[in-house]
């Protein structure tokens, strides 16, 4: 009875995340913008606006010198890489990109 159980449960996970990612999907395909670019173009478009907001609060460190200013702290992209490469996995399962695999 519990193994019917556990199982009727999966079953029924199973069908949420199926109609889920339907309409994920459903509603990528109606994005232009999710179409123009890869996973790989839009981590690295990221990392170019993360790398300029560096060197912006740099500029500004450095220009603000003679006042205390308090630094922020960086802000780990790590849990939104993640993020989007699991979207991308279900997204588009074939040829898909993964964030750990060295770029060409």
């Amino acid at each position: 009875e519990a193994q019917r159980r556990r199982n009727f449960e999966l079953r029924r996970e199973l069908d949420s995340v199926t109609r889920e990612e339907a309409h994920l999907q459903k509603l990528a395909a109606q994005d232009p913008i999710i179409g123009l670019r890869s996973l790989s173009e839009f981590v690295a478009c990221l990392e170019s606006v993360r790398n300029r907001c560096d060197q912006a609060r740099a500029s500004e460190l450095h220009s603000t010198s003679s006042e205390k200013v308090e630094a922020i702290d960086d802000t780990d992209m790590t849990s939104v890489l993640l993020q989007l490469e699991h979207a991308r996995e279900h997204l588009a399962p074939l040829g898909a990109v993964s964030l750990s695999e060295p770029s060409a």
